[in-house]
């Protein structure tokens, strides 16, 4: 993550934090949350407009991660699709990724802030990685982040029920 951090996020949250960190924090991430929002703007006509239009308010903040599926025809053409669940249920889809990373930041902590287990979406950054492609990345309440690289264009989202 560019802008926004999970060890920020964590210690916004925790309740040892001494006022004095906690209003710098705050600014801290209110600034990168401005920049970031700056940035996603020059995305919008990189990403397709219902992805772009969901992104631009609240996303899929609180919702649990339901399922994460790899679909390979070939390496030029693998897929990955989150399922997430909240009010509703929703698939985001990336076609032709070229990048995927998993990421868990509290994979051997046995005392995190926040429960391990529980991978509801917390934030995400959609950028720029040169003229063609574009780069997403999404961190999870767990600590688990995931990254994952594809054509401008090539994502989508579908309600399913």
């Amino acid at each position: 993550m560019n802008y926004l951090s999970y060890d920020a996020h964590v210690a916004l949250n925790m309740n040892c934090t001494s006022e004095k960190d906690l209003q710098r924090l705050e600014e801290m991430w209110s600034e990168n949350a401005k920049a970031y929002r700056n940035v996603f703007e020059t995305l919008v006509n990189r990403l397709p407009t219902p992805v772009f239009d969901r992104f631009s308010s609240w996303g899929f903040h609180d919702y649990k991660l339901v399922k994460v599926e790899v679909h390979h025809t070939s390496l030029l053409h693998t897929e990955i699709a989150f399922t997430l669940s909240g009010s509703d249920e929703w698939i985001l889809r990336f076609k032709d990724t070229s990048f995927f990373q998993f990421r868990h930041h509290n994979y051997h902590n046995e005392r995190p802030v926040f429960n391990r287990k529980h991978d509801d979406w917390l934030f995400e950054e959609f950028l720029s990685v040169d003229d063609a492609t574009l780069s997403f990345e999404v961190v999870f309440s767990s600590g688990g982040s995931m990254l994952i690289h594809f054509p401008d264009g090539a994502v989508s989202i579908a309600k399913v029920k």
